[in-house]
């Protein structure tokens, strides 16, 4: 009887997960497009604060003409941006924005991830120590 109860434990557990594996995955959908970037936002993770604000996160594909205007406006450095993520907070009451984070991701063929070394004194040293 309890092998019975350990396997249905087991087995509803798994479609407990499996039923909501939807969950971990970005619901990125499109709300915009410009001459620099096509422009969605993640309709699974938009949350109503107390304050009456709502937070959102939002994706931004750039083409060729995005990428010209980032090394443009923001330097070299951008010439291989394929995307970007934010988190913004909306104010619809006053009309208005707030970045809360972004980041502007490369195409990964050109921006290659490379280790590095933590010397035992640095902050990543101790990073390494407390997650390690």
């Amino acid at each position: 009887m309890k092998s019975l109860l350990g396997k249905l434990g087991v087995l509803f557990i798994g479609l407990l997960i499996f039923g909501y594996s939807d969950v971990w995955g970005a619901d990125w959908r499109y709300y915009g497009l410009s001459t620099d970037a096509v422009y969605l936002y993640d309709a699974q993770v938009i949350t109503r604060l107390p304050n009456g604000l709502i937070r959102v996160w939002t994706k931004v594909i750039f083409n060729d003409q995005g990428r010209m205007n980032a090394v443009v406006k923001l330097g070299e450095n951008f010439k291989d941006v394929e995307s970007s993520v934010g988190s913004f907070e909306l104010d619809c009451k006053d009309k208005r924005s707030k970045v809360i984070s972004y980041i502007f991701i490369k195409s990964a063929s050109e921006n290659p991830v490379q280790w590095t070394g933590m010397k035992d004194a640095s902050a990543e040293s101790r990073k390494k120590q407390t997650r390690c």
